[in-house]
């Protein structure tokens, strides 16, 4: 989950953050207003990385319009482009989740979450139960002969456990798209 200066994450990222309207920001927790006075791509851990560059041929927010014009001519409603939305910025807020060293039951050092805001807004726009997304992003379970186990994650394991979620809702996301894109055009 690491972009070296000068490249991008997924365009969508950038089309939001930065053609999103003050309306549709507020409503997916991107709000301006708690930037800093940054520009909001450079807020966004899965967007700074590679210094939110700018592109030359076109800009997001003429993008983020022509995307919401295709689709729209797919024929998906706004409630299924909110839907969509919601998942790009909830995986935007996913990437600001950070943990921190905190002990286990067992005095092993184990991943806490160090500020649940991220996770309050990722866990409500992906329309999960946070103390589930905690734990998913904190623990790994295993089931052995029927036996659950629980490991706690370190702080590490715990951040790989995060880009992992974050990479796998995105790449599900992504085939959904293409499935959808695919039935417009008939294509079998």
């Amino acid at each position: 989950a690491f972009h070296a200066s000068g490249e991008r994450n997924y365009h969508i990222f950038y089309q939001l953050l930065r053609g999103a309207s003050e309306e549709q920001k507020t409503k997916y927790h991107l709000a301006a207003g708690d930037s800093g006075g940054l520009e909001l791509p450079n807020c966004f851990h899965l967007t700074k990385q590679g210094g939110a560059p700018q592109l030359r041929e076109y800009t997001d927010e003429d993008s983020f319009a022509y995307t919401i014009k295709a689709m729209k001519a797919l024929g998906w409603s706004d409630e299924t482009i909110d839907n969509v939305f919601s998942i790009i910025a909830g995986l935007l807020h996913l990437g600001q989740t950070q943990f921190v060293k905190v002990a286990s039951d067992s005095g092993q050092d184990a991943a806490g979450i160090e500020d649940t805001d991220a996770l309050q807004k990722t866990s409500s726009l992906l329309g999960v139960d946070v103390e589930k997304m905690k734990q998913a992003l904190t623990q790994r379970i295993v089931v052995a002969r029927g036996e659950e186990i629980k490991t706690e994650l370190t702080v590490e394991r715990a951040s790989d456990a995060r880009d992992a979620l974050a990479k796998t809702i995105y790449g599900a996301l992504f085939l959904w798209v293409v499935d959808q894109v695919n039935h417009s055009i008939k294509w079998e």
